[in-house]
């Protein structure tokens, strides 16, 4: 029912009072009622994160295509959250950072290695170029795409601006990804490269590369060994011999190297298909 207001004597203060059991004009808070979130600012904390860890970016604003051909947003797994924790640890300690992984098939290797090479070269404060080398046109293909999807769907807003890709390279800012096959003998001789990935190089001898280590060498020594700089080379198992092996076994482990062991100068990173 209404309330009633009662008339004012002289002295006397107004009092409203109720009928019934009216309902109140006003209601006091609900105790633990959950804050209001403010998206736009939620959002600019997750990028500003995501421009400095590139596992932040991964899983926020990477997008891969999955086995249904579905564009999907990734879930970082065990093998990925390892090489990036192994870039971070290396940049934070002012080294180069070489690593070879050792990948189970569908492992997530290539997702992971691309979305590594596309942040820095976003993020990074020098011209940085990037060269990705397989042993056959396929293997670098497929690379190259996992690019392309980052480049198109990436929602993130870099100072660089959205990355262009063409033919032959990819533009991001002044820094640039280029491809190459170890088919040519002289293979990334020409210039010096801050990031190189090397796929799958326990299957270069099935692609008829005669000389492995003579391609692997010359393409390496064309990375200084700087602070920010990275190789990464990444294979499945392909048997005892070979090129791939022998890097991967004078390797050592992330605890090894943090420990001060450094053996070959690589951090071996393995993953069972289980894990």
């Amino acid at each position: 029912m209404p309330a009633t207001i009662q008339k004012k004597r002289p002295g006397q203060k107004v009092k409203v009072a109720s009928r019934g059991p009216g309902k109140a004009a006003h209601h006091a808070p609900t105790k633990g009622a959950p804050p209001t979130i403010d998206c736009d600012a939620t959002k600019r904390v997750v990028m500003g994160l995501a421009r400095k860890d590139p596992s932040v970016w991964f899983e926020n604003f990477g997008r891969i295509i999955n086995k249904e051909g579905e564009l999907i947003k990734p879930r970082i797994n065990v093998l990925q959250r390892r090489v990036f924790e192994a870039w971070m640890y290396c940049k934070a300690m002012g080294i180069p950072c070489r690593i070879i992984v050792c990948k189970p098939r569908q492992g997530g290797s290539s997702t992971g290695g691309m979305g590594l090479v596309y942040h820095e070269c976003q993020t990074a404060p020098q011209t940085t170029r990037a060269r990705i080398i397989g042993g056959k046109y396929k293997q670098v293909k497929n690379l190259w795409n996992i690019l392309e999807v980052y480049s198109d769907n990436d929602k993130c807003l870099w100072p660089k601006g959205r990355a262009n890709v063409l033919a032959d390279r990819i533009e991001v800012g002044h820094s640039e990804i280029t491809p190459e096959t170890a088919n040519d003998p002289d293979a990334g001789r020409a210039g010096t490269f801050r990031l190189v990935v090397v796929t799958e190089l326990g299957r270069w001898r099935e692609a008829g590369i005669a000389s492995a280590k003579k391609v692997l060498s010359g393409l390496l020594n064309c990375v200084p060994k700087e602070p920010g700089t990275l190789v990464l080379i990444e294979s499945t198992a392909q048997g005892i011999g070979g090129e791939f092996d022998s890097r991967y076994e004078k390797a050592v482990s992330r605890a090894a190297f943090k420990a001060g062991r450094r053996g070959s100068g690589y951090i071996r990173i393995f993953a069972a298909w289980f894990e």
